[in-house]
């Protein structure tokens, strides 16, 4: 029950907030869902009805239209796979602040060649996490009709070992033409979202905030309490902060020097895809800065800390959190004044 007093206030805000709440639920449901259901099609299918449901616009981009406009990190992590790749947008509105969402959509990260430990891989369901979360707040944007022109990008593929698998030292070439030489095919999140946020950029976003489960680096850095933010724009990262505090979800901004780029130079390609551990959250973020074309205004956001929680951690349940979404819908509705 609301103070007394305050129903007035409080009858007028509750629409926003249950759909902000049915969005995150939304969220929730999507990444628990186990990896023998949730595929790349899966996850397809979903966003499908979601367009359908919210009067969204959709466009799917096949394995053969991957090819076409040449995503090759897309199709290098998905080739090791039963499941082919897919990259969704769905499209919100037609006036206001030209924005992309872009969300990692790792259906499940085996590691590929570079295999993960066994001990815990059970969790890399929630490597969708991402795309799960910027597909909820086009679900958001539509419900509370917020006047903005949003796109969000959801790049899906399964991180599988097969005779087709992509190998340490392959070269891939992305959608804008950067090459990649591959060090470590666990590293595989940040080669999907480099050909989605090429897509983002080259469409004319005027803002750009990705969010991913990138790195075991930001869980070593700020533990399962907050995410990483990466942005070159301090009114972006002053944005994101008040609607992360004000959506009571933490974020700590991490730098991107010169050096963490340095670090991310190939041998034989323009650059690589993993530099080792050392400041590993932040030589990823540099990677993906190579990817945004002229959009000063981007964020990536690491969330790999918070999109899940572990039994026992806090007295809470085990499951996806939807972290992210609170802090995005409320940051376009400033946005969208």
């Amino acid at each position: 029950m609301p103070p007394a007093g305050e129903e007035e206030a409080f009858r007028a805000v509750l629409p926003e907030v249950e759909s902000v709440a049915a969005a995150v639920a939304y969220a929730r449901d999507l990444a628990n869902a186990p990896a023998n259901e949730a595929t790349p099609t899966w996850m397809e299918e979903r966003a499908r009805e979601l367009a359908g449901s919210h009067g969204l616009r959709l466009t799917v981009l096949d394995a053969d239209e991957l090819r076409a406009r040449g995503m090759g990190g897309l199709l290098a992590v998905g080739a090791g796979s039963a499941h082919p790749p897919r990259l969704v947008r769905l499209e919100h509105g037609d006036r206001g602040p030209q924005v992309a969402l872009v969300g990692k959509g790792v259906t499940f990260d085996t590691g590929g060649i570079s295999i993960k430990p066994a001990q815990d891989m059970d969790e890399m369901k929630y490597d969708k996490s991402g795309a799960c979360d910027v597909l909820a707040v086009a679900r958001a944007a539509a419900d509370l009709r917020l006047p903005v022109r949003l796109s969000v990008y959801a790049p899906l593929a399964e991180n599988m070992l097969s005779a087709n698998a992509y190998r340490p030292s392959d070269i891939v070439r992305c959608h804008n033409g950067r090459t990649v030489e591959i060090t470590n095919t666990d590293a595989e999140g940040r080669m999907i979202l480099a050909d989605a946020l090429s897509w983002a950029a080259e469409e004319g976003a005027e803002s750009i905030v990705e969010f991913s489960t990138l790195t075991g680096g930001v869980i070593v850095a700020l533990g399962l309490v907050a995410a990483g933010m990466f942005t070159p724009d301090d009114g972006l990262a002053g944005e994101l902060a008040a609607a992360g505090e004000a959506g009571g979800e933490r974020f700590w901004r991490l730098p991107l020097f010169p050096e963490h780029l340095e670090a991310m130079k190939g041998t034989h390609a323009d650059l690589r895809n993993s530099a080792g551990r050392q400041g590993s959250a932040c030589t990823a973020a540099a990677f993906l800065s190579q990817f945004v074309g002229g959009v000063r205004r981007w964020a990536h956001l690491d969330i790999a800390g918070v999109s899940s929680v572990r039994n026992g951690h806090g007295g809470t349940y085990a499951g996806a959190t939807g972290f992210g979404v609170a802090t995005a819908v409320g940051w376009l509705r400033r946005l969208a004044g």
